[in-house]
């Protein structure tokens, strides 16, 4: 039986399902309208369409997410999912267990702290059912770590998202259902973290210039850090080009999906782009030479493909060494940046870098101050001034001196003669 009650003046349904007491907000003042809905519930109970409570293993069921992540999602998106649904769980799992590293890359950078999470000091979430996790133990996880600085607005927000995805799959997949009528998903009650706004870092001509010459030591890393300069593609993208995509004689880079050696890769988009390529990267380009016995356009020392994090290392021991501070991610801004600056659209912009136009907003719009000047210019010159529009401003005075003679004209022959009465 299901029965209504109210709090203040917004009328509260409480019914029972499997002995578990369910109190849900109908939203409304109306006494008769509360009684309406109230009916419903019981004829629904009557014919047992109530949605019954479920329950979902945490273990079994995050096996089974990070199975699928890894299956379905493209680069890193996989791993770094797991490694936060890690920081709520722990390795309850084989999938959330931590990965092992391999020797070469522990000689080359070994662990200088505990290489796991403590579980005596790291509280992960005890829980056992998925159902266990409701909306207030996620706000007030994700709000301590938050208040005591261990993350920023920003890392709170992708955790939120990645819990909000994985709810989405255990509902589509599990039959999950929320024991928080309130909600569907359980993170829809906790609220988003503010984030600070990116600031964007780029060069100017003369700091190119500057930085192309400190990497003349190094041609290839100075080609590969003219590709991004030049052409704005991410260091992903630069390290699985091969030569097939890049055409010096129609000055062109070709940014695609490929298979190479039974590995399939493709832009973090999943849309291919082509990118014209400006006379002073085919200057730079023309002077590299690639690797002929590799496959890549950019190898490694041992021949295979170079690795993103590499790139990025190399590049910022080299400015190091020579007092500069910029990254590949201020070379891919100082693409954005100087055709922004130059006017171009955002809209190629954004199809150049392979990104979405409201992101090329977000971060490039502040730098075309000049582009709505014209849509502005609505009231005529300035009074005591000079004229920004030139003769043109004129003319257009000229026109309305005119068209108000004639309305006057008009006015004056289309009124009737006075007529005096007797």
């Amino acid at each position: 039986m299901a029965s209504i009650y109210r709090r203040g003046k917004v009328w509260w349904l409480k019914y029972y399902v499997a002995g578990k007491c369910v109190q849900r907000s109908l939203g409304t003042k109306d006494a008769r309208e509360a009684e309406k809905t109230r009916r419903q519930y019981e004829a629904a109970e009557a014919i047992e369409l109530l949605p019954q409570p479920s329950t979902t293993p945490v273990a079994e069921f995050l096996q089974d997410l990070c199975g699928y992540w890894r299956k379905t999602r493209r680069g890193k998106g996989a791993t770094s999912d797991i490694s936060r649904l890690r920081m709520f769980f722990g390795p309850v799992c084989p999938g959330l267990e931590y990965p092992v590293r391999s020797e070469r890359k522990l000689k080359a950078n070994p662990p200088s702290g505990p290489r796991h999470r403590d579980p005596k000091t790291d509280a992960y979430i005890p829980v056992k059912r998925l159902e266990d996790l409701s909306a207030n133990m996620i706000g007030s996880i994700l709000r301590e770590r938050y208040l005591a600085g261990e993350i920023s607005g920003k890392t709170a927000n992708r955790y939120r998202g990645v819990l909000s995805s994985m709810f989405t799959y255990a509902q589509k997949h599990h039959r999950y259902i929320c024991p928080d009528r309130r909600y569907r998903n359980p993170v829809e009650g906790v609220d988003r973290f503010p984030e600070r706004p990116m600031v964007i870092t780029w060069l100017n001509l003369d700091q190119i210039d500057e930085q192309l010459k400190v990497l003349e030591e190094n041609p290839q890393l100075r080609a590969m850090a003219a590709v991004c300069i030049f052409a704005g593609p991410r260091r992903e993208e630069v390290v699985w080009l091969t030569h097939d995509d890049v055409d010096l004689a129609k000055a062109v880079i070709h940014i695609r999906a490929k298979e190479v050696n039974g590995v399939f890769w493709q832009p973090k988009t999943g849309n291919d782009r082509s990118v014209p390529i400006s006379g002073r990267l085919v200057e730079i380009l023309s002077k590299y030479v690639p690797p002929v016995e590799s496959t890549w356009y950019f190898s490694s020392t041992d021949g295979g493909r170079y690795h993103p994090d590499t790139f990025g290392v190399k590049i910022r021991e080299s400015n190091e060494a020579h007092g500069l501070h910029w990254s590949c991610g201020d070379y891919r801004h100082t693409f954005g940046s100087q055709l922004a600056m130059k006017g171009v659209s955002l809209y190629k912009i954004s199809s150049l870098m392979g990104n979405s136009p409201d992101i090329c907003r977000k971060h490039y719009a502040a730098l075309m101050p000049q582009e709505m000047r014209e849509e502005v210019e609505f009231a005529g010159p300035p009074t005591g001034g000079q004229d920004p529009g030139g003769g043109s401003n004129l003319l257009i005075q000229q026109l309305l001196q005119r068209l108000d003679v004639l309305e006057r004209s008009q006015r004056t022959q289309a009124t009737p003669p006075l007529r005096i009465a007797k």
